[in-house]
């Protein structure tokens, strides 16, 4: 279903530009954008060896579970001490009020699960029952300590973690390795719950194929949209902040998500990176997202990649600041936080998923800061 709406959006976007065109009576002349060749960034070594991340597959997602949900059981229960002041959060959570418009969405099981799921948690839908066991820290947490408790701090503060645990662990607790992850900015860092780990017997390993598989919109779509727009075509972008903590875990799922810092354990109550499940997740939100911006904004294009969102708009329509902006005030209407440094337009040359696009030139590359020196 998701897939088909995403092709419906997409038709919707080249339909748009269609009658654009025909209503100008213009010939709009293609510029061929070069599709660059595959290419193989360095990372970090011990992050590749040690942390590997899920298989997207495209194969049909298989629905969340409709049945309700149960209420925690005792053996997760535990005393909680709050890292900070304050008292115990819980991740925030997208208004209700604004979900509301769930209602009108065209696939109901999903507007159901984002409800469900937003009001009391997303269940991790692990096949059978996974043994406890505790886990050591990559070498990457190991020796970067403090990055790693500034994290954990922060993530507490906002009610993403729950901990340290005090007394006697829930049997069930699984306890999985962190590991840290520079990111392209200089000086920040990804903390990764290696939920991988060990293979075979991982949570990862124990959640269905196909309830991980998503089918993602690619560069060619946004490359076609382009060509068909044509010279001078106005982009801009916007990204979602920490986007998988606006994902809480339902509490039956916590003790999946068992992690240890300095001799003390902690449980994720947020979605974290590290596994399989919350990009299905976030995908479910992300089409709603982009299907509520359309129905506000039905003028020019809007396509998305996960957290990713970008607009098109003609040269002199201001349909491509428009959408922005619409987009700027659905986020605060939801709740949902935008990355200020990442947004960015309208320009008609912007880095999408990587690669920039230009449609002064016509051509796609590779951004300069990529380039080897």
């Amino acid at each position: 279903m998701i897939a088909h709406m995403r092709a419906e959006a997409l038709k919707r976007g080249k339909d748009w530009l269609r009658s654009k065109i025909e209503d100008k009576g213009d010939e709009v002349q293609e510029h061929r954008l070069e599709q660059p060749a595959p290419l193989i960034e360095t990372v970090n070594a011990e992050a590749t060896e040690q942390i590997t991340p899920p298989q997207q597959r495209e194969s049909k997602r298989q629905r969340a579970e409709n049945k309700p949900a149960r209420k925690p059981t005792k053996k997760s229960k535990v005393e909680v001490q709050i890292i900070g002041d304050g008292t115990p959060a819980t991740p925030e959570a997208i208004r209700p009020r604004a979900l509301a418009e769930a209602n009108a969405y065209p696939n109901k099981q999903d507007a159901a699960t984002l409800v469900k799921g937003f009001e009391e948690g997303f269940i991790i839908p692990v096949k059978g029952q996974i043994t406890g066991g505790s886990h050591k820290n990559l070498k990457s947490a190991l020796e970067q300590p403090e990055v790693v408790q500034q994290k954990i701090y922060k993530e507490s503060k906002l009610g993403c973690i729950e901990g340290p645990l005090a007394g006697p662990l829930p049997l069930d607790l699984i306890i999985s390795p962190l590991g840290v992850v520079p990111k392209k900015e200089p000086g920040q860092f990804r903390l990764i719950h290696h939920l991988s780990f060990p293979e075979g017997t991982s949570v990862n390993d124990n959640i269905p194929e196909e309830a991980c598989a998503v089918g993602y919109a690619t560069l060619d779509d946004a490359i076609d949209i382009i060509k068909t727009a044509g010279k001078d075509t106005l982009l801009a972008k916007a990204d979602i902040e920490s986007a998988f903590q606006l994902l809480p875990v339902h509490p039956d799922s916590y003790h999946l998500l068992g992690f240890q810092h300095n001799g003390q354990v902690f449980m994720d109550k947020a979605m974290p990176m590290g596994y399989a499940i919350p990009c299905a997740y976030f995908e479910l939100f992300s089409t709603f997202l982009e299907w509520a911006l359309h129905k506000k904004h039905p003028s020019g294009v809007k396509m998305h990649y996960l957290d990713d969102f970008l607009f098109i708009g003609g040269a002199d329509d201001g349909f491509c600041a428009s959408l922005l902006s619409a987009f700027q005030a659905l986020s605060e209407e939801l709740g949902v936080l935008l990355a200020k440094e990442k947004t960015v337009g309208p320009s008609t040359s912007l880095t999408f998923l990587g690669i920039e696009l230009d449609s002064a030139t016509g051509t796609s590359r590779l951004p300069a800061e990529k380039w080897q020196t």
